[in-house]
């Protein structure tokens, strides 16, 4: 009867079969022990039919459980009710295309709203694009944080007031023609704000995002992806200018940013289209519209499926515009048949880094993710770090990964890279060796500056390093 769940799966005995006296009570008395359900599936062979008599909203299955994972809104909703005790803080719904039972959210959104009053956190993607589904939402006014992905209408949030809500995500169209000042003052305690929607919806989302605005907002993230699994739910109010979609992003963008709050101190944006390739121009599309937020300490830019376009000077006005910064991420993913970098291409150099080195001292993590000019005449005569003051031990960055990560390199390059590197950052960690092109370690916890052959450079003169201070101690050097 346990093996239902992942955190019971001991019991011989299938659920198909009719369990007996004995087994009916050690379940109840295990779970009475159980606080966390990953996940809830359906599973073959399985007559719900035998639990209906024992369990309900009324009787739980786990009268303690406080965080329920990913639900099949397909399961039979008494099983479903059984699932949902009044200690119930969070929830995750997932739909599905098959099911069974008429209204499956909405039925469950009732029940949360009349026997759960203490939850919290509620997350659902749900394809069915009826926003009668939704109309409990509302009546959840204890919630801190909602999730929500599916094309349904931004309008079902009309009539919810969550002062408690700290934590808002949504992935949906976002119609440009919608009265979206109706939003004014909702979520006073907004802390964290999530939307993605397609490139249709950029004017609704900016719309949205200055409708919403919180003095207490600190986390903004906006993605505009065009490749969303329900994007023939396409705005028919929206116009897009494909001609210059630099221009119409800087738009909405712009207005998506025009907040009066210089408290912000995470930002994150995602552009991905998989049927435009034009190079995305990172500066004026974004940076130059966040540099006034001054408190930033960490920013994220995630350019999908195309190229970006940024230069030494993009890189040195963020700088100096965030001093607070302890990480950045610019990463670009690239379709393989892409064409070479040439010398002609808006691209940074190396000596961008010196800009963080200089103006940034809490900076943990860098992360630019995309080519480099290193071996223009101007690229090589700016590796060249300036000087350090004597007695100080350098920037204290942990993590570096710049380049695409699959640079080749002469001799004297290589060495002038990872001399200038190693100069402004000699604390770098997470540096693997030996790495090679069919090896490039992956994760928040390496460093490969400017590919493999540099990468591996570094680790040498790190371990020189160490092994010349073990010598002057009467230590034991590494080999």
């Amino acid at each position: 009867m346990l093996r239902l769940f992942s955190t019971y799966n001991v019991l011989a005995k299938s659920l198909g079969e009719d369990p007996d006296d004995q087994e009916r009570l050690r379940f109840d008395h295990y779970a009475t022990f159980v606080q966390i359900i990953s996940s809830v599936d359906r599973a073959e062979g399985i007559n719900w039919e035998i639990f209906y008599a024992r369990y309900n909203s009324s009787k739980s299955m786990f009268p303690n459980l406080s965080r329920l994972g990913c639900t099949i809104l397909s399961l039979p909703f008494p099983i479903v009710s059984a699932l949902l005790p009044p200690t119930l803080c969070s929830i995750v719904l997932i739909s599905a295309e098959d099911s069974v039972v008429k209204h499956p959210l909405r039925n469950l959104l009732a029940a949360l709203s009349t026997s759960v009053c203490k939850i919290s956190d509620l997350s659902f993607d749900y394809y069915d694009n009826t926003e009668e589904q939704l109309t409990s939402i509302p009546a959840l006014q204890s919630l801190r944080r909602l999730t929500v992905d599916g094309p349904v209408s931004i309008a079902f949030l009309a009539a919810f007031h969550a002062e408690n809500l700290t934590f808002l995500s949504l992935k949906m169209p976002l119609a440009s023609d919608f009265n979206y000042t109706v939003f004014h003052g909702r979520f006073p305690n907004l802390d964290r704000l999530v939307v993605e929607t397609n490139r249709g919806g950029a004017n609704g989302m900016a719309q949205f995002v200055q409708a919403v605005y919180s003095p207490r907002l600190r986390n903004l993230h906006l993605q505009i992806i065009d490749w969303l699994d329900w994007l023939e739910f396409r705005d028919p109010s929206a116009v897009e200018d494909t001609s210059n979609i630099h221009s119409t992003l800087s738009t909405y963008i712009t207005k998506a940013l025009s907040l009066s709050n210089d408290s912000l101190e995470r930002l994150h944006f995602t552009y991905g289209s998989d049927t435009d390739q034009t190079p995305f121009n990172l500066h004026s599309c974004f940076i130059k519209l966040a540099l006034s937020f001054h408190l930033l300490t960490a920013v994220q830019v995630d350019v999908k499926y195309t190229s970006l376009l940024v230069d030494d000077t993009s890189l040195a006005s963020m700088a100096t515009s965030w001093p607070l910064l302890q990480s950045l991420r610019i990463k670009q993913e690239l379709e393989e048949d892409l064409e070479p970098l040439d010398a002609s291409d808006i691209a940074p150099t190396p000596h961008a880094l010196q800009a963080f080195a200089d103006r940034c001292p809490s900076l943990q993590e860098l992360v630019v993710h995309c080519p480099f000019h290193t071996t223009t005449p101007s690229a090589i005569a700016a590796m060249t770090p300036l000087t350090q003051p004597t007695g100080r031990p350098g920037h204290l960055l942990r993590r570096l990964v710049v380049g695409p990560g699959d640079e080749e390199f002469d001799e004297p390059t290589r060495l002038r890279l990872a001399l200038f590197v190693d100069a402004l950052f000699p604390h770098l960690q997470g540096l693997e060796s030996p790495l090679h092109d069919e090896y490039i370690p992956v994760g928040n916890l390496y460093s490969w500056p400017f590919g493999v052959q540099v990468t591996n450079t570094l680790v040498a003169m790190q371990t020189a390093r160490r092994n010349a201070a073990l010598r002057g101690a009467g230590g034991t050097v590494d080999l």
